[in-house]
């Protein structure tokens, strides 16, 4: 969900994931991993994010995190997740105005959604914001989507992240290249 990329990925399916999985655990068992789920948007696949949390849950894991836009929290996803050994959610969310978020994401859930969902679940929720030159980009807009986090979604954990300058001829996209280019904000 990072970035677009010009080589080639390889997908495999949640049960090949969930092996796989299973196996770099038992590799690295000695050092007590942490695992991140991210996506793509991992909460579109509920039974197969399901499937990942079961072998998390079999192992000893260090702070299971889910990295999600919120868009599959529902009532089901959440009470699995609350059963599981899942200590943190990191929402990414961009703007606090719906529009503006949807804009920037291409899509995405609203502030209603994730104000019903977030408190559901057990986990400790952060939301993350990256900072993107005419969008969220001065002090008064920081202090906003702050305010936006603590008032609209009771979330009291806010981290905000500042753009990587790409290298061109990389093996990111000039697409993603550009619109980083064209956004960064000087702290």
């Amino acid at each position: 969900c990072i970035c677009n990329v010009t080589f080639p990925r390889r997908c495999g399916s949640y049960p090949e994931m969930a092996k796989w999985l299973e196996h770099a655990l038992t590799l690295c068992a000695p050092v007590q991993p942490s695992v991140q789920i991210v996506g793509g948007e991992p909460t579109l696949y509920p039974k197969d994010l399901a499937a990942l949390f079961d072998v998390i849950d079999a192992n000893t894991v260090r702070r299971p995190v889910l990295g999600t836009n919120g868009y599959g929290l529902d009532d089901v996803l959440v009470d699995r997740l609350n059963r599981s050994s899942l200590e943190h959610v990191n929402i990414s969310r961009h703007h606090y105005n719906d529009v503006g978020n949807r804009r920037i994401m291409n899509g995405g859930v609203t502030s209603k959604w994730l104000a019903d969902s977030l408190p559901k679940l057990k986990a400790s929720v952060r939301v993350q914001c990256n900072l993107l030159a005419g969008e969220i980009d001065t002090y008064g807009e920081i202090m906003q989507f702050i305010a936006y986090a603590y008032h609209r979604l009771g979330v009291r954990i806010v981290a905000f992240a500042q753009l990587t300058p790409l290298p061109r001829g990389s093996f990111y996209d000039q697409s993603v290249i550009d619109y980083c280019s064209a956004r960064l904000v000087d702290l």
